[in-house]
């Protein structure tokens, strides 16, 4: 992560942004904030120095601070991750979230069909319409049977997500079976 960060921006920019966090230059606007106002911080995080959340919420008119137990930079990255955000929806929104909120991992499949400028143009709008039918039809079937969902057509070719990761392996040899025509793998 922290490879990331340093190629992410250049040291100009990093110091603009340590900058902004270290010395606001609108402290002296913050006593006319009016909006309900949550606060959190992750109490041993060691990025930004919790004095400076306890500094806002003194300074903000009925702030409320959160301390969230933890070292993490990244409160989503915490084992009560699922807590601290369902209290901050309950802040938002001004009730409880009826479902609790749930972490997944999306898996991607992109399909495309090789060519398809030059195979639609050779054989003609009719039947290329025919095969891009049958190619969707195919898609959403194996996708949809398996509890994924179509999230965009791209004219010759498809977005898809799913929960799953096996499932996809699956999905993707099922769709390359049952295409009669070339797939980019």
């Amino acid at each position: 992560m922290g490879r990331l960060q340093r190629q992410s921006a250049s040291p100009a920019d990093f110091e603009r942004q340590l900058r902004s966090v270290y010395v606001p230059e609108a402290a002296q606007d913050l006593t006319q904030i009016v909006a309900p106002t949550l606060i959190t911080h992750v109490v041993g995080e060691r990025v930004v120095p919790s004095e400076g959340s306890r500094a806002l919420v003194t300074a903000i008119p009925g702030a409320e601070l959160v301390e969230i137990a933890g070292q993490d930079h990244f409160p989503w990255m915490l084992p009560t991750w699922r807590e601290d955000l369902d209290r901050t929806l309950t802040f938002a929104t001004g009730e409880v979230p009826r479902s609790k909120t749930m972490q997944k991992v999306a898996t991607v499949l992109f399909t495309d069909l090789v060519d398809s400028t030059a195979r639609s143009a050779s054989v003609g709008d009719s039947a290329w319409r025919a095969t891009l039918e049958s190619h969707n039809r195919i898609c959403s079937n194996v996708v949809g049977g398996l509890g994924g969902r179509i999230v965009k057509s791209t004219g010759d070719g498809l977005l898809a997500e799913d929960a799953i990761l096996y499932s996809w392996c699956h999905e993707q040899r099922t769709i390359f079976s049952a295409w009669p025509g070339p797939l980019r793998r």
